[in-house]
Formats: structure tokens, sequence, C-alpha cells
């Protein structure tokens, strides 16, 4: 009965709300913070949507004081009218027997009796003591009482008897009222989502946007796709088609053939020649080749001959043929270069080896310090590592 006596205290305590509202809505005042309370205990018991309660409460008046009421609100009885009285007549002693007092007038110049005259007192007869107003408000909050209080409990199917009982003791000892459990089945969270109309048309706007969110960023993945594939394709045909525009596609790609081991070689022949004679041959070496052949190239050497492809020139076949042949006979026939000079003298003995580095640093020592960059690294007398 705690829940109850805190309900109805608070209402003995704001008479002037059950003034104005009247005694249905605190009725409905009183069921609803039942009922609110009552269903958070029964989820923390059985959890949400497992049950579901209904709370009726009946106000009434106590007759007794609702008579009192009415007659401290009575008009006070009028009060009676005045009471006019007249005071009893001042008897004169005789001349003769008056006494001659200093002060007073002789006997013989007595003045002549003045007339007589009345003089009316009004006297208002004594009143009740009044009470103290009682007021309206006040009267009617102490005699409102709580009639009866009905409770409606719809249980889930699956909640054990043992809750059942629990929970009608629970119900007794709040309110005091001996609840009236009832046996269904209970909607699903899915059948709730989809019974409320205003749950149901949110989730759908959601939906919605997040759609359309995912069909801008595909939309978008798309076009940046494409404009990557025709940028690609744009660079494909330039790296292929550029050189060589005035021979027919369909022939093949035309091929400068220079092994990966002899591009130390072709950079020697080549390397003092203009950025334009370079970029005729660059585009048809084969790809390990070709970057090979630009990492030994200076930085601004490698640039100038990419800013000379830039422009398209046409050039015969016959001059790509004779430029082909010239190269690759050259590369094939020639003699000597680092590459050769570090084959032997990685082919000799270790004694031998160091004896000729030493000759080399002597008097060779441009050879020497090129040597050692590209293939040896000394350590002491003799030892040496390969290094790029």
């Amino acid at each position: 009965m705690n829940l109850l006596l805190v309900l109805i205290f608070s209402l003995a305590l704001s008479p002037a709300v059950l003034s104005r509202a009247g005694m249905m809505e605190e009725e409905t005042k009183i069921s609803a913070a039942l009922q609110s309370q009552l269903k958070a205990k029964l989820d923390d018991m059985l959890g949400a949507g497992r049950a579901s309660v209904w709370v009726k409460a009946e106000l009434s008046l106590d007759p007794r004081i609702k008579q009192a009421v009415e007659r401290s609100l009575e008009p006070p009885a009028p009060a009676p009218a005045p009471v006019e009285t007249e005071p009893a007549e001042t008897q004169t002693a005789p001349v003769s027997k008056r006494l001659n007092l200093p002060g007073f007038l002789p006997k013989s110049e007595a003045p002549a009796p003045a007339k007589e005259s009345k003089v009316i007192i009004i006297q208002h007869p004594p009143q009740p003591a009044q009470a103290p107003a009682v007021g309206s408000e006040l009267a009617l909050a102490a005699g409102t009482r709580v009639k009866k209080i009905g409770v409606k409990i719809s249980l889930d199917r699956g909640v054990p008897a043992k809750k059942e009982a629990e929970i009608r003791a629970l119900v007794l000892d709040l309110i005091g009222s001996e609840p009236a459990i009832e046996r269904v089945k209970m909607p699903t969270v899915w059948h709730r989502i989809w019974g409320d109309p205003g749950l149901v048309s949110g989730l759908a706007a959601k939906a919605a946007l997040a759609l359309a969110g995912i069909a801008v960023a595909l939309l978008a993945l798309w076009v940046f796709t494409r404009a990557f594939n025709k940028m690609g394709q744009k660079i494909d045909k330039a790296v292929d088609l550029l050189p060589a525009r005035g021979l027919d596609p369909y022939e093949g790609r035309f091929l400068i053939d220079v092994p990966l081991q002899k591009i130390g070689l072709l950079h020697f022949l080549l390397h003092q020649e203009p950025a334009e004679n370079i970029a005729m041959v660059v585009p048809h070496l084969r790809d390990d080749a070709r970057r090979a052949f630009l990492e030994l190239l200076p930085q601004e050497k490698t640039v100038e001959v990419l800013a000379s492809l830039e422009s398209v020139r046409f050039v015969e076949k016959d001059v790509l043929e004779r430029l082909k042949n010239e190269i690759e006979g050259r590369v094939n026939s020639a003699v000597g270069g680092l590459e050769q000079i570090a084959k032997i003298v990685e082919g000799t003995e270790l004694a031998s080896r160091s004896e000729i580095l030493e000759i080399l640093k002597s008097r060779k020592p441009e050879l020497y310090a090129a040597l050692q960059g590209r293939l040896l690294e000394f350590k002491g007398t003799g030892g040496m590592t390969h290094g790029r």
C-alpha cells in the first residue's frame, strides 16, 4: 500500500488541482501513475513486452466531511436591530438644602432650572465568535478518498506460474487490490514494430535515405572508374604508338631487342645523344630493359626524353629498321666496357684481384671508382663484396 498512500497524500496536498480539473481528471491521473509504475516493475521482473497492465482508480467524497464543508460555507445569520434605551432622570437637591461652598452661587443667584433632555444610547447585542473560514478546495481535498482500484494484467503464455504468483503478491502489496490476470499470446518485437505506423514510416524514411546515399556513391564510383579506365587506355595507346605512328598497327609492336645484361652498353652508346634521338629508341625496348636504361640516365636527361615523347612524330619504317639493326649490331659486337671489366676482375683469384685493383687505383682512379661503385667495395686488403 506504500504506492497508494503516496498518491493519496500528494492529492491531499494539492487541493487546487482537484478543484480545477475535477474528479474524473484526477482519477485518470492516479490511474496513469499507478499503471506506469506497475508496468515498470513487471518489465523488470519479466522483460519488456511480456506483460501489459490496465489500472482504473475511482475516487469519492466522505459524506460527513462534505456536510461540514457545506455548513462552513453558509452565510452568517443577520444581526438583530439595535435597541434604543433612555437613561434615568437625574434628581436635583432643593436649593434650601444645598451647601454654600466657596465658588458656589448663593441661594439668591441660583440659575433657573434647565429644561429636561433625553440621551439615546444605541447598544448592539453581543455577536457569537465567527469561526475562521474553511476554503472549499482544502475541505474538498481532505474529504477525497479512493473508493476502488481495478487492476487487470495480461501475461504472456510463456510466463511460469511461479512468476504469476509473485506478480499477484506484488500488486496486492503495492496497491492493495487483487489483480485480474489473463493469459494471452503477447506480440513479438516485429509485430510491435510493424503495428506502429509512426515507427514504420520512420524506418521507411531512413531506409530510403540510406538507399539514396548508396545509389549516389555507386554512381560516383562508376563515373570515376570509367574516367580512370579511359585515361589508362589513352596512356597505353600513347606509349605504344607515339614513336611509331607511321607503322601499321596490325603488324605487331616494333621491338629493338637489347638483352637486359647489355643495357650498360646501350647506355654507353646513347648517353651523349640528344633527348630527341634517345626518345626514338626508348619506347621500342622491352619493358624491363627500358626501366633499366632510364635508371642509368640522369634525372634531368630522363625528363627531357619524356618531354620529347609529348609531340607525335611520323618516322618512316625503313629508318626505324636501320636504327634497330645499327643498335643491335653495335651492342652485340661491342668489346670492352665496365660490365666486361667487372666480369674479368671477378673471374680472377683473390690475390690477383687485389693486385689488379691496387694498380687500377694508382693508375686509373676514374676506372677504379667506376668499378668500385658498380661492382666492388673494399674491406681491408683484398676483402670485397658485390654492390650496385
